[in-house]
């Protein structure tokens, strides 16, 4: 069977309508929520699982690791545990720049950790040292 001009015209016209119509609908539909800010992410019981540096994964030591976990409350206080040692103090987040502060309250010293995954079971936060060498430390939902 052969097409005219006209007819080839006609078709390719309701084929590109068909298309445009999928295409637009794919990008207007979606089923993802939107994904709440970083700082109402964070608040949970974080356990740690082990850290990463050139690209080495080292996975916590059960005995002198086994209970060390990060606890951030929705009142902007953290408690960590690291090595079995305990501290605390108050915790902020620039959700622009996914950076995340962490104020001793003994000591005064604040740290700043880049948040490189953070999601219901995962918490990743990358430690960069005075003289450039990132830590990433892996945490799971408690």
């Amino acid at each position: 069977m052969a097409f005219n001009r006209k007819q080839m015209k006609q078709i390719i016209a309701l084929l590109f309508c068909g298309y445009a119509s999928v295409a637009l609908h794919a990008q207007t539909t979606t089923t993802d929520p939107p994904m709440k800010p970083l700082k109402e992410r964070i608040i949970h019981t974080w356990k740690y699982s082990g850290w990463e540096q050139f690209y080495v994964f080292t996975p916590a030591d059960s005995v002198k690791e086994k209970n060390d976990q990060f606890v951030f409350t929705d009142d902007g206080k953290y408690t960590q545990v690291s090595k079995g040692v305990s501290s605390g103090g108050t915790w902020t987040i620039n959700e622009d720049y996914r950076q995340l502060y962490c104020t001793d309250a003994a000591t005064g010293v604040q740290k700043m950790y880049t948040i490189k995954k953070l999601n219901a079971t995962t918490l990743i936060l990358n430690f960069q040292t005075p003289d450039l060498v990132n830590t990433k430390y892996t945490y799971l939902a408690k």
